[in-house]
């Protein structure tokens, strides 16, 4: 039951922060997720860990993100200008802190199969953007395909690494019981 609550969880953050961004409600993204990291957190048995992988992803995503707005291929509702720069806004930083809560429960599958992390990272990603995009979040700004391959390149890459940070930083961690 907890897989599946921390799926919709995670699907609900997302859209409050697409619906958000596009409504004039830039808030509603980044307190949807600050709820379920702060259930995320409750639940874990040891917090510290989790609250380290929320962090790490959402550099990760600070990085990632503001690479595709100043290379030119996408801009993103609410984005900020910052000396003539554009960084990404809170609500998509907001999501890939929630994600990091999907690492240890939903896709703990993926911690020891990081060659599937890749494909799932390269074959998925793209299509949350796509969806963003439908939503009004996302507009591709330049060759929307080669925008889509730089998607699907950095999620290749960020799917592995992530998995990886949550097998490190696991705070949902098994313990086994010596016999």
């Amino acid at each position: 039951m907890h897989i599946l609550f921390n799926i919709v969880a995670f699907k609900l953050t997302w859209t409050a922060c697409v619906y958000g961004a596009v409504n004039a409600m830039p808030w509603a993204g980044p307190l949807a997720a600050a709820v379920i990291i702060a259930i995320h957190l409750a639940l874990a048995r040891l917090p510290l860990p989790e609250l380290q992988l929320v962090g790490l992803s959402g550099l990760m995503g600070l990085v990632f993100e503001t690479a595709l707005i100043q290379t030119g291929l996408v801009s993103f509702a609410g984005q900020l200008e910052l000396a003539g720069l554009g960084w990404p806004p809170a609500w998509l930083l907001a999501m890939w802190l929630g994600f990091a809560t999907l690492l240890n429960v939903s896709f703990r599958f993926l911690h020891h199969r990081l060659v599937v992390a890749a494909l799932l990272g390269a074959a998925v990603g793209p299509l949350t953007y796509l969806g963003g995009e439908s939503l009004g979040g996302i507009t591709f700004t330049s060759d929307r395909t080669l925008a889509l391959v730089a998607v699907a390149v950095m999620w290749g890459i960020a799917m592995p690494v992530l998995a990886d940070l949550g097998r490190r930083f696991d705070g949902y961690k098994r313990t086994v019981v010596a016999q």
